[in-house]
């Protein structure tokens, strides 16, 4: 009996060393897949990058809620989108030397390359000069260390892409913390979901100049936290504090930050019981309450700008039913594409099997977690299912659609993510039910996911170089490319991507649980 208790440790002591190898991988491909996206784009070419750009300058300067301009005008607008611009748009004194010039020149014109970056631009204004940025009444918490640090630059494209590497660098400490508490003592495959959850299109906002990047970074890592507590193990203090700091970023991210905060501490309590929940607080102690605390101040940070702000602008004829019922409609040819990654200004989709893939592969762990997961389980994935589309839809009927423009996917990824991540939950806890061919289908599924990153980047690098009518093939006739040319940027890909497959490519099917 003594002697047969070390071989008896033994499998979970290997399982728990593929894991952390695994961990370690997909954080280093993760880094470098930010990385490669943040100097892959052009300046001002994610959602609205030249606004918050603006908003970034100021909030480095200490300009935290700017000065409205209930008259301002922008071409193009219709008379609801205008009412909606005057009420959330500020102007703010930031540098002449940091004013953005030419950002987006290419928007909107997905078969023309970004060549006109390349024209020259007049000498800056000196001192300080009057800017305006429509993003104005966002919350301002994750602008002010991009801001800081575009202070360091001496131009507007160095100081844009210092406030994309900080802001990357918030979303890396946010999933590097989600990798590791998804780590289960039985091996990598929570791994999976976090693949799935971490699309090309957060790989793209976390990359640029935008809270949103933040935003659902910080949705994965309070997930991940909320799921780590509802298992069996007693969580250890690194994870209560985790918990609490993803809450309280999650909640001072943007305006819907306390909405995800609700909604993902339901799925969690769901998963674990009204009692279940009690107990792992109690027995949490001081370090659950500071979990607590911190996200409940967070929580208040969010509550305090919007008393402050207060802005919100509405209007439209169309009945709730009938906008309800088209972004029902849009869901899957319009919503689901967004969320894996349609980049640029809603210009720059991935090729068509790019998406096929994606739905395949999230609706073959759906599916292998609720043939696997017990009854409340089940319950709860359906739950967290039906959830996302009903927020989807309600979020575009009562809060984007009255300004006049389209909802997006991105809106709602931060509790969207959850799906994934909870359905690879399920099967951590599970590996014994799909025994024999649960194994192959999680490596192949991981593969996939470093295939969808790969296709993913260079499509949108094509966009930029050539356009999308150019040559897919597009390195020796690129018109424009990042600092240092493409090649140190697809190399940088190509390593990540090697890093999503390696270690889950070399597990033994009875080492991926």
């Amino acid at each position: 009996m003594i002697a047969s208790a070390p071989a008896a440790r033994r499998p979970l002591r290997v399982a728990r060393s593929r894991g952390r190898d695994a961990g370690i991988l997909m954080v280093v491909a993760y880094a470098l897949l930010l990385v490669a996206w943040a100097f892959a784009d052009p300046p001002g070419a994610s959602p609205d990058e030249s606004a918050h750009y603006v908003k970034a300058v100021a909030a480095g300067l200490g300009q935290i809620r700017g000065v409205a301009d209930p008259t301002v005008t922008v071409p193009g607008a219709d008379a609801v989108q205008t009412a909606w611009f005057r009420v959330v748009t500020r102007q703010y004194d930031i540098p002449g030397s940091l004013v953005p010039q030419n950002f987006s020149c290419e928007g909107l014109r997905p078969n023309v390359s970004a060549a006109c970056h390349l024209a020259p631009v007049p000498p800056p204004t000196p001192g300080l000069v009057r800017a305006a940025s429509y993003v104005g009444d966002y919350d301002p918490y994750l602008y002010v260390l991009p801001g800081a640090a575009m202070h360091m630059a001496d131009g507007p494209v160095s100081a844009l892409l210092a406030g994309r590497l900080v802001s990357a660098a918030v979303v890396l400490a946010l999933l590097t913390l989600a990798v590791w508490l998804l780590l289960s003592p039985a091996g990598s495959t929570p791994l999976v979901g976090l693949g799935l959850a971490v699309t090309p299109m957060v790989m793209f906002l976390g990359s640029s100049l935008n809270p949103n990047g933040g935003e659902i970074a910080a949705g994965i890592c309070f997930a991940a936290a909320c799921l780590r507590l509802s298992r069996t193990q007693a969580p250890s203090r690194w994870v209560w504090l985790a918990t609490g700091l993803s809450g309280a970023v999650l909640a001072m991210s943007r305006t819907l930050g306390p909405l995800w905060v609700a909604m993902i501490l339901l799925v969690a309590v769901m998963l674990l019981g009204f009692r279940g929940t009690l107990t792992r607080l109690r027995t949490g102690g001081r370090w659950a309450l500071v979990a607590v605390v911190t996200t409940t101040a967070g929580l208040c940070a969010a509550l305090a700008w919007e008393l402050v702000t207060h802005s919100h602008a509405g209007g439209g004829t169309q009945s709730i039913a009938s906008r309800a019922f088209a972004d029902l409609r849009a869901l899957p040819g319009v919503t689901l594409p967004q969320q894996l990654g349609v980049f640029g200004y809603l210009d720059t989709p991935s090729p068509k099997p790019v998406y096929w893939l994606w739905e395949l592969m999230l609706g073959a762990v759906l599916i292998a977690a609720l043939v696997a997961g017990t009854a409340r389980e089940r319950v709860v994935l359906v739950c967290a299912c039906v959830l996302s589309v009903a927020v989807t839809v309600a979020v575009a009927v009562f809060l984007i659609d009255p300004t006049g423009f389209p909802s997006q996917g991105r809106y709602t990824l931060p509790f969207v993510v959850v799906v994934p991540l909870l359905a690879a939950e399920v099967l951590t806890r599970h590996p014994d039910r799909l025994r024999g061919y649960g194994g192959t289908g999680l490596r192949v599924i991981l593969v996939g996911v470093a295939a969808v990153q790969l296709i993913s980047w260079w499509q949108n690098a094509r966009r930029y170089a050539v356009g999308l009518q150019g040559p897919v093939w597009f390195l020796p006739s690129a018109q424009w490319a990042p600092p240092g040319g493409w090649w140190p940027w697809l190399a940088l890909v190509l390593i990540a991507v090697a890093a999503l497959a390696a270690p889950l490519l070399s597990f033994r099917r009875r080492g991926l649980r």
